[in-house]
């Protein structure tokens, strides 16, 4: 005999249940999550089973990783090529996305940081490489031309950049030990909120 909807949640007291309906029930798209839908072909798949559906949306979410790569790419060449301004905008403009299909996602009442693999993604060995890697890069790329007084690709459209002074010299070391303290104290509170869920 198979169990009824009030045996499944027996051992689950009344908050608990209402949480696991709210996450569940379904919420009516606004009309640019709509417009959003229908660009990316997901609005109606009507010749599409559950298995293809979730191999398309799937694919929909490798296609935005790869060009969320290409935008750093792009936002590093800029950057070298004395376009800093340029690399700052495709680096916010790289953001909007994440912060779109996070919000989506928590209309739904889905975490999409934590309950799919970000988080840990992010904090394992291979995500603290990238993620050293990256800010490595970032840091060289803005500290060499300003050292150089010169980009490191000739670029008619480079901005000046003057070379470090002392001052200058301080803020930046303070911004980037500010930064290294700030990722240092945000991965030890994910490991701890990790260890708790595990736990």
């Amino acid at each position: 005999m198979m169990p009824g909807p009030s045996d499944m949640h027996s051992g689950l007291d009344s908050d608990e249940v209402r949480e696991q309906h709210d996450r569940h029930m379904q919420v009516e798209p606004s009309r640019f999550e709509k417009a959003l839908e229908r660009s990316a072909g997901i609005d109606e798949m009507p010749l599409a089973d559950d298995h293809e559906q979730q191999v398309i949306i799937r694919a929909l979410a490798v296609g935005y990783s790869a060009a969320k790569m290409m935008a750093w790419v792009l936002a590093f060449v800029f950057l070298a090529s004395g376009m800093w301004w340029v690399g700052i905008l495709v680096f916010f403009g790289m953001a909007l996305p994440g912060i779109v299909a996070n919000r989506y996602a928590r209309r739904r009442g889905v975490d999409l940081f934590w309950q799919s693999g970000l988080a840990r993604n992010e904090l394992s060995p291979m995500g603290l490489f990238g993620e050293i890697v990256m800010f490595v890069l970032l840091v060289g790329l803005i500290a060499l031309p300003a050292a150089l007084g010169h980009p490191l690709i000739p670029s008619g459209w480079a901005t000046f950049i003057p070379r470090f002074d002392d001052t200058l010299i301080w803020i930046f070391g303070g911004a980037i030990v500010g930064s290294c303290c700030s990722w240092i104290g945000r991965r030890r509170k994910l490991k701890k909120k990790l260890r708790e869920q595990a736990g």
